[in-house]
């Protein structure tokens, strides 16, 4: 009898692994069949012109876009081109969809995130969109049924050389504060990071001081200097990458809040307040790739 028993649970367990593997195993296929859509749409978004006429848009939506896009998406876009993905000018153009993560909806249904890469006749990659894609399965085909683009007023620049790839914003979010060397500069030398912070008790111009941003630490060194009503700020950011210390710098023009008439004063010193440039240097850092 207990052998019995114990041979009806080896059973069950055999069957209960099994199921396991078999829904592993659909759900990497499911996945490797998302990102396949995504990623063969992303390599034909240069084909379609979206400044040709009507007629001629519509058949190039139709024939560049039908295997990856839903039926009604394709409508939509058809009825409406403003929707649509495809290129403005003969450079830059969407190159591809770079994708950034697969996140499970349900068995037939997933949600991608990713960026589309414009780049130049030149070769190089000037700009990241990011974008978020719907893909479902529909009569055994796998479909990107909506999608959500960021703006190219959102969008971040890239930066590329020889030896160091990075993302920055071309403007920063701000009205007041603006930038005077820009992009930033990035170097790499030697660790350790040794950061001498200077008393805030301090009258000299060179600031230093030791943070932590988004669970990165930080060495910041700020000299500022007046000229004709306003004042630039030169920054160093350091921290450690790649058993590397990797240094950003750059310059920021702040003008003087109180030359102005109210409301752009108030306007001014409250912006003063509360613009964060700690993340958006934080978010360069993170995107910065050595070859």
């Amino acid at each position: 009898m207990n052998k019995n028993i114990i041979l009806i649970f080896l059973i069950l367990l055999a069957i209960i692994a099994g199921s396991a593997y078999l829904c592993n195993n659909q759900e990497k296929q499911n996945e490797t069949a998302v990102r396949s859509v995504v990623e063969e749409f992303g390599k034909v978004l240069k084909n379609v012109s979206l400044l040709a006429p009507r007629e001629i848009l519509n058949q190039s939506l139709d024939q560049n876009y039908k295997d990856f896009l839903a039926p009604a998406l394709l409508e939509e876009w058809k009825n409406d081109p403003s929707k649509s993905l495809g290129r403005f000018t003969s450079s830059p153009w969407p190159e591809r969809i770079e994708i950034d993560g697969v996140e499970k909806i349900s068995d037939e249904s997933y949600l991608v995130q990713g960026y589309i890469i414009e780049m130049t006749s030149t070769g190089e990659t000037t700009i990241k969109r990011h974008v978020a894609l719907s893909v479902e399965k529909n009569n055994d085909r796998w479909l990107i049924i909506s999608m959500a683009v960021g703006s190219y007023q959102d969008a971040w620049n890239i930066f590329s050389s020889a030896s160091v790839e990075f993302q920055y914003p071309e403007n920063l979010p701000a009205q007041y504060i603006s930038t005077a060397e820009w992009p930033p500069k990035i170097t790499f030398t030697e660790g350790p990071l040794v950061c001498q912070e200077t008393p805030l008790e301090s009258s000299f111009p060179l600031r230093i001081m030791r943070k932590t941003i988004n669970d990165s630490i930080y060495c910041i060194q700020a000299m500022s200097e007046g000229a004709a009503g306003s004042t630039y700020t030169d920054y160093t950011y350091s921290t450690l990458k790649d058993e590397k210390i990797i240094s950003a710098n750059f310059v920021l023009r702040y003008p003087q809040c109180l030359n102005y008439d109210d409301p752009n004063k108030s306007n001014c010193q409250s912006e003063r307040e509360t613009f964060d440039l700690d993340s958006i240097i934080d978010r360069v850092f993170k995107s910065v790739k050595t070859f």
